[in-house]
């Protein structure tokens, strides 16, 4: 068989491929990376190997999408709670409000067995001039995600809390969840891939390709990171008291086993639209343990600030 042969054989073998990971995409909850993303990236010259790997190793996540349309869950404002609510503060400030997610519309977006399908999570942080960054024991607590499962009927609006700074007041942004593809970094899988920078660029935009253009809030899949792709590791064990960059810690060995274990619940990016500003542009990643969703305990959830 001639090199041309192969070619052609190559070009229709890609062909029939991509035509049916759009079929697969356009199913009722049907999901496959083969869309924009990386057909982005195979014009500007991606390797075939690494749209192959890319292909195999992605995994599914719900963006968190602007919309107009009234939801049960939206960005900022004030949350519907129940009655008696404690707003949660750390070293007596008040927290700033950032999320309201109903459970029932993450699930008709994407099931995630170790999630609760009922009910709602709030999610809240310590906004300041030095926001911190989650990589000290000492972090805990400068966030919380509370969870309540009631009806919504009996839901309220909640009353803000006195001494909230003007740079924690975020406008309410409704938004509806979009299943997406989220591709991995070549960083979580170092040795697997070998890019060229033209095609470390390619991956880069088709990871970023499926926000269109929209603050890369996310549940689930793969993080976006702006720095290091470790934090499941960074989480287990900064959560249990160890200082994530002393691998001379006997603890670090005992404890890394648990990284497997640590699922990415929520990551919010800067939103200009919300008024949110992370560091430098960056984002927050909102992490727990798949045993702890499971139980319905959001107690030690661990969180990480990035900025480029």
């Amino acid at each position: 068989m001639t090199r041309n042969t192969i070619t052609s054989v190559l070009r229709v073998l890609g062909v029939l491929l991509l035509a049916f990971a759009v079929y697969q995409w356009n199913q009722p909850g049907g999901f496959h990376p083969l869309d924009q993303t990386l057909k982005f990236a195979r014009r500007v010259g991606l390797m075939e190997s690494v749209l192959d790997q890319a292909h195999r190793l992605a995994q599914p996540g719900l963006h968190l999408e602007h919309t107009n349309e009234p939801q049960f869950s939206w960005i900022g404002g004030l949350p519907s709670v129940a009655p008696g609510f404690e707003w949660p503060t750390w070293k007596g400030e008040p927290l700033a409000f950032l999320a309201q997610i109903d459970l029932a519309e993450v699930a008709a977006g994407m099931n995630q067995p170790w999630l609760p399908k009922q009910g709602q999570l709030y999610f809240f942080f310590h906004v300041s001039e030095e926001m911190v960054g989650g990589y000290d024991p000492e972090d805990a607590g400068a966030w919380q995600v509370v969870h309540t499962n009631i009806d919504r009927a009996a839901l309220v609006p909640a009353t803000m809390p006195g001494g909230l700074e003007e740079q924690a007041l975020f406008p309410k942004t409704n938004i509806r969840f979009r299943r997406i593809a989220t591709l991995p970094t070549e960083e979580r899988f170092m040795g697997r891939w070998d890019l060229s920078n033209e095609e470390f660029e390619a991956l880069l935009g088709a990871r970023g390709a499926p926000f269109r253009e929209q603050p890369r809030h996310q549940m689930f899949g793969y993080p976006y990171p702006e720095q290091d792709d470790g934090m499941e590791l960074q989480a287990q064990l900064i959560s249990n008291g160890v200082n994530s960059f002393d691998r001379r810690d006997p603890r670090v060995r005992e404890l890394s086993p648990g990284a497997d274990q640590w699922r990415l619940l929520l990551q919010m990016d800067t939103d200009d639209g919300s008024n949110m500003m992370w560091e430098d542009g960056g984002l927050l990643y909102f992490w727990i343990r798949e045993p702890d969703a499971a139980n319905g305990d959001f107690s030690k959830v661990w969180v990480f600030l990035q900025s480029g």
